[in-house]
């Protein structure tokens, strides 16, 4: 009985001699709420992606952007021989010209027998011919703005600019080429609007749809981001039954391009979980565990269960630890103290 009291004693002033020399930094594991999430995979693509057609025939004279080129919003992606389109003009141009000429005339006229007719000098049909002219001439004119309108319309369809700023993904055209009505020219796409496509499954919708918060998760050690706004669409496909959804993501959002792989994590709601720093771990073969470090200072090495990691750099444990446990967050050094003299549980 007196030896084992005494290589008890021992044990602990072995124990708390090595915590001093360490010094070893510790934390307690907290039992607190994390989020319970239905967790389903998500690809992300672009809100802004469009392909540019031919507006209008012509010859292809200027190509400035070829694919994986950053083009900024509004600049000449490529222009058509334009001869056509500027004698339109021209000629819609004159239009408004001679329209003008004949308005100008028109309310000459009017106001000359207008006044001859406050004189009683000029007649009723003859002051009704004059107004129905004027009339009639600010008629043209509107006709003749209005042709003009789109002869400058059509003129300016023969330079294609882009319409957000955002890469090349493809180009369907060469110069030289003839470009026709409808025919695809560019397609584009914009990196700073994204969103994450996902489908629900008919089991996880109703849940899905409750959701407060929508997390993008894009790896172990990045911060999630949340969704600035979910669409969930109001019906099923008719091959998987699932529900497509939408989740946008914050503007200009770091880490992520088109065609990624994520996660999405609709939030549910939360439950009590116990959780420690994830950089306590260590992993020993097919064993992840952490060191404990005991009351007396003795470190022993315990395996562990994890579950979900948390954007704040804690870890799920699902089993091996208990509340109020000191787990040390140097697992270097915790290991080789650990070989000196630890002892195992």
């Amino acid at each position: 009985m007196k030896t084992g009291i005494f290589l008890l004693l021992v044990s602990w002033v072995i124990g708390d001699a090595l915590a001093g020399e360490s010094a070893l930094p510790t934390v307690p594991v907290v039992n607190r709420a994390v989020p319970s999430e239905i967790v389903l995979d998500g690809t992300v693509e672009a809100i802004n992606q469009a392909t540019l057609t031919a507006r209008t025939s012509g010859e292809i004279t200027e190509v400035n952007f070829d694919v994986n080129q950053f083009v900024k919003q509004d600049q000449v992606l490529l222009r058509l021989k334009a001869v056509h389109t500027q004698s339109g003009v021209a000629q819609a141009r004159a239009g408004e010209q001679e329209a003008a000429a004949y308005l100008q005339q028109a309310e000459s006229e009017y106001s000359r027998v207008k006044r001859l007719f406050d004189k009683q000098m000029a007649t009723g049909s003859a002051m009704d011919q004059a107004q129905a002219a004027l009339v009639s001439a600010r008629a043209r004119v509107s006709s003749a703005k209005a042709v003009g309108a789109s002869a400058e319309d059509t003129a300016g369809d023969t330079v294609v600019r882009a319409p957000y700023s955002g890469f090349v993904i493809k180009r369907y055209v060469q110069v030289g080429e003839t470009a026709q009505v409808g025919q695809p020219l560019f397609t584009g796409i914009s990196l700073d609007k994204l969103r994450v496509r996902v489908d629900i499954p008919q089991n996880q919708e109703d849940a899905a749809r409750q959701a407060k918060t929508v997390r993008v998760l894009l790896g172990e050690g990045i911060p999630s981001l949340v969704g600035s706004a979910v669409t969930i669409f109001p019906y099923a496909d008719e091959t998987s039954r699932s529900f497509r959804a939408r989740v946008d993501l914050p503007e200009k959002a770091a880490g992520v391009k088109p065609g990624m792989l994520v996660k999405v994590a609709f939030v549910t709601g939360a439950e009590n979980r116990l959780v420690a720093p994830v950089v306590s771990l260590v992993q020993r073969g097919e064993v992840t565990g952490v060191y404990v470090l005991g009351d007396h200072g003795g470190l022993r090495f315990r395996s562990v269960l994890t579950g979900k990691l948390q954007d704040d750099g804690k870890i799920e444990v699902l089993s091996g630890l208990s509340v109020g446990e000191k787990v040390v967050l140097d697992p270097v050094r915790a290991g080789q103290q650990y070989r000196s003299g630890g002892e195992k549980l």
